[in-house]
């Protein structure tokens, strides 16, 4: 971007007459916010700075105020008005996320007699969890999990348990397609259910109330991805329920994490405690369970592994990077890839069979 003199000589004498902290900021938004580099801001501009923020705002409310601090009438605001706007205890009220904003600036004073440089380093924590929001559409993993309560408790009520041999995935009948979703539906018994639940509640509403239909599409993917693997390297045993969904939201956190690093309060935390997750969940069941035969941690494992791989192309990215779409662009084809190969590894033991 390249900044006015205007800016410019504002900036340098901000700093060199010792103004205030605020004030320094305060010409920092002059400058990102002056789109033409003329060093006054027009309504436009005014709007648009808004709006980076605040979503909604009428034009008439923005309009209002750029007139009420244009003091001299010229219907653009100069730095004093400028400044004045962003002291003002009315805008910071109606513009709460605007005034939350965290905007840090370093002056750098090289040691060779060139120009003042300015280095910025725009964080903006706590954005990411400004997007959790509760919608009437939030719903799909509270209704995954009723249907799941209803089908088990059908199924055991049923002579013979026929929804559970209709769903569950078979290695013989893995020709009917279904199975590698629908075994989701099925569990083998209340202990299998109700943690599996509570994971994916507890897991999945948050990611939800930020991502919306995203986190089904996670979910789904990730006991596809569980099943295909488990199919390939299990070839004898059955699957039922959904550990490779919600293994797949452990890891989909990670991912989120990690392309939101600087919009998340605390990422370092968040990215520590669903690594520990995803890393001993399995040392617990295997030490707690013990039998391969009666857990499969495949299934876990290709969950986990979709999650992270997927998560990071299709989660939201509130603020997107080149590195960030390098990143992206090796996860798809990872998972790209790695998908082929285990439906075709699929098809070949169906054939052979």
């Amino acid at each position: 971007m390249h900044f006015s003199p205007v800016c410019w000589l504002t900036f340098w004498f901000s700093i060199t007459f010792g103004a205030s902290q605020h004030s320094l900021v305060a010409c920092c938004y002059l400058i990102q916010c002056d789109h033409n580099n003329d060093g006054y801001i027009s309504i436009k501009e005014l709007k648009i700075f808004i709006e980076t923020e605040e979503e909604n705002v009428p034009y008439e409310v923005i309009r209002a105020i750029h007139n009420n601090f244009d003091k001299n009438c010229d219907h653009v605001l100069d730095f004093e008005e400028f400044l004045e706007m962003l002291n003002s205890p009315l805008v910071k009220k109606t513009f709460r996320r605007l005034s939350s904003r965290y905007l840090k600036y370093v002056v750098v004073v090289p040691s060779s007699p060139r120009p003042i440089g300015l280095k910025s380093d725009v964080s903006r924590t706590g954005l990411y969890e400004e997007q959790s929001r509760c919608k009437k559409t939030t719903i799909g993993m509270v209704t995954l999990s009723i249907i799941q309560i209803i089908l088990f408790y059908a199924n055991i009520s049923l002579d013979g348990g026929s929804i559970a041999e209709a769903l569950k995935f078979t290695p013989s009948k893995d020709y009917e397609v279904w199975r590698y979703i629908t075994h989701i539906f099925v569990h083998a018994s209340e202990l299998h259910l109700f943690p599996n639940i509570v994971v994916q509640i507890l897991i999945g509403i948050p990611l939800e109330l930020v991502h919306g239909w995203r986190v089904l599409v996670i979910y789904f993917t990730g006991a596809l991805g569980g099943c295909l693997a488990h199919s390939v390297f299990m070839p004898r045993a059955d699957l039922v329920g959904g550990s490779g969904g919600f293994y797949a939201f452990y890891t989909a956190n990670i991912a989120t994490v990690i392309m939101n690093w600087r919009e998340m309060s605390l990422p370092i935390v968040q990215l520590v405690c669903f690594g520990l997750m995803t890393f001993f969940d399995p040392i617990y069941n295997f030490f707690t369970q013990g039998d391969m035969s009666e857990v499969s941690y495949v299934a876990h494992l290709g969950g986990a592994v979709v999650g992270l791989l997927l998560g990071v192309n299709i989660l939201r990215n509130l603020k997107v990077t080149e590195k960030e779409n390098v990143i992206s662009y090796i996860c798809l084809t990872s998972y790209v890839i790695l998908m082929i190969v285990f439906v075709t590894l699929n098809i070949i033991k169906s054939i052979k069979r």
